[in-house]
Order: structure tokens, then sequence, then C-alpha cells
């Protein structure tokens, strides 16, 4: 059996000082980098989660300014487009009158003119008539010879 001996005493005193210095010497710094370690990975888990937050909330921040900004180039869209619409018929207006208004007076002087060529024709009648009828008396008389 065991033989509790003054040897047995030293080796379990030398056990308890060897544990003590142990605990003291490695334990405690191994434990307090662990806890250090444990404490640091948390705070890169917060900070990591309080990125992914901010970024979300930025993500939806500007997907709304995107959806405003695309509401409001619609309405600029369509406030130009309307502008433009009503351009184009003030336009088209114009010049449908300022053709109308040529073709009036290329009426207009075509009416004088006819009217100029009537007269004039009117004015030589009675000279055409007596060539026309001079005519007609020397081929009639050519042609009773």
């Amino acid at each position: 059996m065991l033989a509790l001996d003054g040897t047995f005493i030293v080796i379990l005193a030398s056990f308890i000082v060897f544990l003590v210095f142990m605990k003291t010497q490695f334990f405690t710094p191994v434990m307090a980098i662990k806890t250090e370690r444990e404490n640091t990975i948390a705070a890169g888990h917060q900070v990591s989660k309080e990125a992914e937050d901010k970024t979300t909330q930025l993500t939806e921040a500007c997907r709304v300014q995107l959806a405003e900004a695309k509401r409001k180039a619609q309405l600029v869209i369509s406030e130009k487009r309307e502008i433009a619409k009503g351009n184009a018929q003030q336009k088209l207006t114009e010049a449908r009158d300022l053709a109308n208004q040529h073709y009036d007076a290329q009426a207009r002087q075509l009416q004088s003119q006819s009217q100029s060529v009537y007269n004039n024709l009117a004015s030589q009648k009675d000279e055409l008539v007596q060539l026309i009828l001079a005519r007609l008396s020397s081929l009639t008389g050519a042609l009773t010879s």
C-alpha cells in the first residue's frame, strides 16, 4: 500500500506550489487573453451588425431617393412633352395660317391677272373679230375662185 512518509508530503507540497505558480503565471494570463479575445470578437460582431444596419438604412434611403427622382423626372418629362405639344400645335397653326395667307394672295394675284387678260382680250375683241372676218373672207374668196 501507500506509505505516508515525508516524501509524499514534500511531493504534495511541491505540487500545490506548482499549481499556484501555474495559476499565477500561466492560467490567469491565458484566461485574460481568452476573455479579451472573446470581448474583441463580440465587439467586432457588434460593429459588423451596426455596419450592416447602417448599410440597410442607406440602401433603403437610396431606393426611396431614386424612386422620388424617377417620379420627378417623369413629371418633368410630362410637362415638357405637353409644352412641346402646345408649341407644335401653335407652330402648325401659324404655318397653316401663313399657307392660307399665301394661298389667298396667290388666288387674288391670279384673279387679278385673269381679269387683266380678260380686259385685254375684251379690248382687242373688235380687232380680232375684224381680223378673223378678213381671213375668212379671203379664204372664202380663194375657195370660190
